[in-house]
């Protein structure tokens, strides 16, 4: 199976370049928005969307040029939006520093965020060919789901009546469709257009778990500021350590089927990603992940 290989994400070199591009579109003009936009890329994180760019594009038979460019708006688009949901939770420690808002303060961390939005699509018109109307306009359609998802999100904070549906839906929402972007714009560069509904399927059920995941380790947290969590939700239904098995149970089995969905793209194009929800389903399940 595909998610049991051995995946490769991408040489050193490759991402050293999606840093390199980044770096260099943000830097257009001067000024604290630009300073701010570079600080925070500096603590890049683990980069998975970079990543899961450069391998589902050199494994489509991009060339680098066009590998790097997708994962480059990948990643801007991700931050910008860490960096304005940081503003609106009041959050003061992303990545164990201290929040741009925090340190520049809000407006100058609003803009910075925006510079990235536009920067990403700087980054996508360094690819050229003819399906890149169609890639700009995933990456807009992408971007508008995630909006409202953190709109809805925004709204259904403190409130006691949120269905599991309506917090799946605000789930995937936030989260599904950045993460599946990396895959689905090197599939439109491709010309795979028949394989998208499959790739967004795939982010979709790997975000929901990854949340869902997430919520299992910080139910009293998040009872605590209101946030969404689904343990607290079935915990209205029943004791919260059945609730707590419950979500634990269809976290795996989310994850096995974002796995199933991923690995049978073409050319091994969500081999990445199978494997990274592979490797969750059996740390949700207690045992060692076998490569």
């Amino acid at each position: 199976m595909l998610a049991s290989q051995n995946i490769s994400t991408g040489h050193p070199t490759d991402i050293s370049e999606v840093d390199s591009l980044m770096a260099v579109l943000l830097s257009g003009h001067s000024g604290a928005a630009c300073a701010a936009a570079l600080e925070h890329l500096s603590s890049p994180g683990k980069q998975v969307r970079a990543r899961l760019a450069l391998h589902s594009a050199r494994s489509l038979g991009l060339d680098l040029r066009s590998a790097v460019a997708i994962a480059a708006a990948s990643e801007l688009i991700h931050n910008a939006s860490l960096v304005h949901d940081d503003i609106q939770d009041g959050s003061d420690l992303r990545r164990g520093i201290s929040t741009l808002w925090a340190r520049y303060g809000r407006d100058v961390a609003i803009c910075a965020g925006d510079l990235m939005i536009s920067a990403a699509y700087a980054a996508l018109a360094q690819v050229g060919g003819p399906h890149i109307p169609q890639a700009v306009a995933r990456m807009h359609n992408r971007i508008s789901q995630v909006i409202h998802g953190q709109v809805s999100d925004l709204a259904a904070r403190d409130s006691g009546a949120t269905t599991f549906f309506q917090y799946r839906t605000i789930a995937v929402d936030k989260s599904a469709p950045l993460l599946g972007l990396p895959v689905e714009l090197s599939l439109i560069l491709a010309g795979r257009l028949d394989c998208l509904v499959q790739a967004e399927r795939a982010a979709e059920a790997f975000a929901l778990a990854y949340q869902m995941a997430d919520d299992g380790e910080d139910v009293e947290s998040d009872m605590a500021n209101g946030s969404l969590n689904a343990v607290v939700i079935f915990a209205r239904e029943m004791p919260i350590e059945r609730a707590r098995l419950l979500v634990r149970r269809l976290v795996n089995r989310t994850f096995r089927q974002a796995s199933r969905l991923a690995g049978s793209l073409p050319s091994d194009s969500g081999a990445l990603m199978a494997g990274m929800a592979d490797q969750r389903a059996w740390a949700v399940e207690g045992r060692p992940f076998r490569a």
